[in-house]
């Protein structure tokens, strides 16, 4: 593990970009492929609150790196049921946009997890059609239009997404 909890604690405290820029060494080539590392050591150990710190730096720092690079174990995270950062993940998904992410934006609609079964309005859900949305292509326009064939509010958000894509 390249970073341990504690600088997450003291970001979090601080809520200083620059001590976490510089303690992570986010400028440094290494800093994605480390990251990318420790995202799969959390995986592997299941470590619910240390995913969460992993995260951080995805979105604050997203235009410091490519975050594209981060699409494939993102994915992965999306549909694994053992964590709480399902609709983070989504966003950073949204914001990739890679088209590698569909299969796994589709299949996460379906997910359920236990954790969101209050919100009524999908908000999971949503965030995951958004994503597909913004992938835009031959393949997610499909999933979309296979999700607008299904109860409200899935149906809604999907027929909103193809509405916009093809106005």
């Amino acid at each position: 593990m390249h970073t341990d909890k504690s600088i997450y604690v003291s970001y979090l405290k601080k809520r200083d970009k620059a001590y976490l820029y510089d303690t992570l060494n986010v400028a440094s080539p290494r800093f994605v492929d480390d990251h990318i590392s420790d995202l799969k050591e959390c995986q592997e150990a299941k470590d619910v609150e240390l995913l969460e710190y992993q995260l951080i730096p995805l979105f604050v720092f997203k235009n410091a790196f490519i975050l594209n690079d981060f699409t494939q174990i993102l994915n992965e995270l999306l549909v694994e049921t053992w964590h709480r950062q399902h609709e983070n993940i989504a966003l950073l998904l949204e914001d990739i946009h890679n088209p590698m992410s569909v299969q796994y934006l589709a299949a996460a609609v379906d997910l359920h997890p236990d954790y969101l079964a209050w919100d009524e309005f999908k908000s999971f859900e949503r965030k995951c059609i958004w994503a597909l949305g913004k992938i835009c292509n031959e393949e997610s326009i499909t999933v979309l239009r296979e999700l607008s064939s299904r109860e409200a509010p899935i149906s809604d958000y999907a027929q909103k997404q193809l509405d916009r894509l093809n106005g």
